[in-house]
């Protein structure tokens, strides 16, 4: 699983799981935070349809993104487990390819205060790593990984009530950004916030 190809661009198309959640927005201006936000995939496909967005990072803006217009985007670089999130406060939470690098000794209480700031009818989409990544056995850095049981278990334990639209295991070998080889699992979700 060594084997290096050619890198991948971090500038994408935003993530299937997240473009099926836009389709149950309901809200005419909500409040959207895109946590993680990366290369900002995700936002700047919100961004190009007229929505307006805070996305964290704890990196600056790529550079890659320096010519994009970015008049409706709130940027704030921090590590987004420090952010204050208010409770009830977002209509839209999107957090691609971003949890699993929450300190895993805090995780638990870190996703129950992301359900928490959840307004009535908001979602909440994003992703963890399951239990057959490659990272679990080669990560060099603490990282979180858990199990469809866990993320059922933690909305059940949100003092909010949550419909649960899609809960998605998916595993295959694919490259990640540096060009090397991995067997990726990952666990994708869609609630909505009663």
């Amino acid at each position: 699983m060594s084997q290096n190809v050619p890198k991948k661009s971090r500038v994408t198309d935003p993530h299937k799981i997240f473009t099926e959640a836009t389709k149950f927005m309901t809200q005419k201006n909500p409040t959207i935070l895109d946590v993680g936000a990366g290369y900002l995939n995700e936002t700047r496909y919100l961004l190009e349809r007229g929505y307006s967005v805070t996305a964290i990072d704890i990196n600056p803006l790529p550079e890659e993104l320096n010519n994009f217009d970015t008049t409706k985007l709130s940027y704030i670089q921090c590590d987004f487990q420090d952010y204050d999130f208010e409770q009830s406060s977002i209509d839209f939470l999107i957090a691609i390819h971003a949890l699993f690098f929450a300190n895993p000794e805090n995780f638990n209480s870190f996703f129950l205060k992301l359900l928490d700031s959840i307004k009535p009818s908001g979602l909440f989409v994003g992703d963890v790593l399951g239990l057959h990544d490659s990272w679990l056995l080669d990560s060099k850095r603490p990282m979180t990984f858990m199990t469809k049981g866990n993320i059922l278990e933690l909305l059940r334990e949100s003092t909010q009530t949550f419909e649960v639209i899609s809960l998605q295991d998916r595993e295959w070998d694919g490259i990640q950004y540096d060009g090397k080889l991995k067997h990726w699992h990952i666990i994708e979700f869609i609630v909505k916030r009663k």
